[in-house]
């Protein structure tokens, strides 16, 4: 069986050179979507029997797609299939912005990253349910030089980058099932691991209208990584299933109070924030 971070790359190019989303592959192949999102994500890597399965809704789209192509090298894998440069097909090819932040990020990666890395309670103000709180199951892991973060509750994943530049974390986060996005930026963390990050979160509300929302979030620390994937991957899930609305008393005294602050024209007229902040330092 190939490596997850391989077998993720030949999967996700043949997707794209098939003109197919991962909700398509799942459905036809008979598995779970946020199952075949995690092959993507290079977290897992299928079992030999859900290998099968995969193969052979390939293979319907793709005649002559064996079990033995999975073993051909990447270069010859991606000039196979739709004649795709394996140049085009790495990580980085979604990562293209106007300056080269990602070489920037790969640094600081190296120097700081570990700081960042681990399991997240992540608390803000439900976008879909007024007035409600959330807690969100959140994880950073290193990939690639670079940090891959994960968010979710029953129901939902959100799948993405986080580059950290300057000592602070931006995060994009796409979401399969609604075509959307979230985005977050965090303060710094502290030595030697990052306990408590304060953060501005954005994304589009679960309303049917896709309302874009800002709020504050706090991601507090919930463990660390234990190195062996297929355990992080059960604490992940595990802390998934327990993710969802809570109530004011659930959360930290001190995540409660950031999350409550009031900002605007008028708190700021009386000397407070007049916008969407997180403050520098940590705390709780």
């Amino acid at each position: 069986m190939t490596a997850a971070p391989d077998f993720a790359l030949k999967l996700d190019l043949l997707l794209k050179a098939l003109s197919i989303s991962r909700g398509r592959l799942a459905q036809e192949a008979g598995l779970d979507k946020s199952l075949v999102g995690r092959w993507v994500a290079g977290t897992v890597s299928p079992s030999s029997h859900n290998l099968e399965k995969v193969t052979a809704a390939l293979a319907r789209r793709s005649p002559g797609f064996t079990m033995l192509d999975w073993d051909r090298p990447f270069e010859a894998f991606a000039g196979h299939f739709g004649g795709i440069d394996a140049a085009t097909a790495t990580p980085d090819a979604a990562l293209v912005f106007a300056h080269d932040v990602v070489t920037a990020a790969r640094a600081e990666t190296a120097k700081r990253g570990a700081r960042y890395t681990g399991f997240y309670w992540l608390y803000r103000r439900s976008f879909g349910r007024s007035g409600k709180l959330s807690r969100l199951a959140f994880r950073i892991a290193p990939r690639d030089g670079l940090l891959e973060v994960r968010e979710g509750a029953p129901g939902f994943e959100h799948l993405g980058w986080g580059l950290l530049m300057l000592n602070r974390l931006y995060c994009m986060l796409s979401e399969e099932g609604f075509e959307g996005m979230s985005f977050m930026i965090t303060n710094a963390g502290r030595q030697p691991k990052a306990q408590v990050l304060h953060a501005t979160y954005m994304g589009a509300a679960s309303d049917g209208l896709l309302t874009p929302k800002a709020a504050p979030c706090a991601l507090v620390r919930a463990g660390d990584l234990t190195g062996d994937a297929g355990e992080d991957e059960a604490i992940y899930q595990q802390m998934k299933a327990d993710s969802g609305l809570v109530q004011p008393e659930e959360m930290p005294p001190q995540v409660l109070a950031f999350l409550e602050r009031d900002f605007g024209p008028k708190a700021f007229a009386e000397g407070g924030a007049e916008m969407v902040t997180a403050p520098p330092s940590e705390s709780g």
